[in-house]
């Protein structure tokens, strides 16, 4: 007990000395539970993840979700590498409204906001999520290749449609290189950035595969033609 106590005061102390937010002693187990809690799931040295305000995460609705994920009702579970540390088995929320992601404390089921800028990547079965450099927010790599990835930036906002809100979805794509990134409308947009290999590019798109994926899926299809544009590509 007396060392849970110290402990829990040099949290605090760390606590109001680089964040100054506020944090509710209630959502921990003062028993002696919580050394073993920190070190089975962030590290008892490294206290960071759980450090932030407390926000108030409503669940997805039926019809409309503000979260990244859309069509389950959970928490999405990823693997979190943060300030170089590895989380296996994170619970996590991308809202894609107020661009944050809150992990969900496994011992009270409360959320706590990450900071954005010490997470270096999210890992999960759509992908991986990672911050953006140049504003709030993460982004999803949805190809990576030698020269560049293929990312997607996705937001969302409210808008009301008869006696309900719902949540309207804007996915941007971008080439991301290793000092500037560039947006993709669409997978016409890489025979324009790569013109020295129009000729090669078009004739990929013109494949049996390109165009049944072009007819089932316009992402994929996107994701298809870049990475042979990446693979292609001397520079």
């Amino acid at each position: 007990m007396k060392k849970t106590l110290i402990f829990f005061t040099l949290f605090i102390l760390v606590h109001l000395d680089s964040y100054s937010q506020e944090y509710s002693i209630k959502d921990f187990n003062l028993d002696g539970n919580i050394d073993a809690w920190f070190k089975a799931n962030f590290d008892s040295a490294n206290v960071k993840p759980m450090i932030g305000a407390l926000p108030i995460v409503s669940p997805p609705r039926r019809r409309s979700s503000v979260f990244f994920v859309e069509k389950s009702q959970d928490w999405v579970t990823a693997d979190l590498t943060y300030d170089s540390h590895f989380y296996s088995n994170a619970k996590l929320r991308y809202d894609l409204e107020k661009q944050v992601i809150y992990i969900l404390n496994p011992l009270s089921l409360q959320p706590i906001t990450l900071n954005q800028n010490l997470v270096n990547k999210i890992e999960t079965e759509l992908g991986v999520l990672k911050a953006r450099k140049d504003s709030k927010g993460y982004y999803l790599v949805l190809s990576k290749g030698n020269n560049f990835s293929l990312i997607k930036e996705s937001s969302k906002h409210s808008v009301v449609e008869g006696t309900e809100f719902q949540y309207q979805r804007v996915d941007k794509y971008y080439l991301l290189f290793s000092d500037r990134k560039e947006v993709i409308v669409n997978a016409r947009s890489l025979l324009k950035r790569f013109p020295d290999y129009k000729k090669e590019i078009k004739k990929f798109m013109r494949t049996k595969e390109s165009r049944q994926l072009k007819s089932l899926d316009k992402e994929k299809h996107l994701i298809h033609i870049a990475e042979y544009c990446d693979s292609i590509i001397t520079s």
